[in-house]
């Protein structure tokens, strides 16, 4: 698949749902990894139909804390990045459809 497909892709989720964060998504508890430069590790953590917000850490072993913050755009991301998104993309589209189902039934 190319890029622009994925990106389409993670857009029409994004847009029968909304924004959403790696902490919304069930089960998934690891963040997409942007970059890592010496003891510095960049994840992806939020997603938007323009964007992904991107914190900055410092691995301690004992807490992470972010020390900074930005913004890249879908275009900006690698392939390989972009499919990782994907995947939690459609991960959250199910989850998000199961929990309007199930809604839905409990109004009928």
């Amino acid at each position: 698949m190319e890029k622009q497909e994925i990106i389409n892709k993670i857009q029409e989720v994004l847009v029968n749902w909304g924004e959403f964060t790696i902490g919304d998504v069930d089960g998934e508890d690891t963040s997409p990894c942007i970059a890592s430069r010496g003891n510095l590790v960049d994840l992806a953590e939020y997603f938007n139909d323009t964007s992904v917000g991107v914190e900055v850490y410092v691995p301690n072993g004992f807490s992470s804390d972010s020390i900074d913050s930005y913004d890249l755009d879908y275009e900006d991301l690698s392939l390989d990045i972009l499919e990782e998104i994907l995947m939690i993309a459609e991960r959250y589209d199910v989850q998000q459809r199961n929990l309007f189902d199930s809604c839905r039934d409990e109004n009928f």
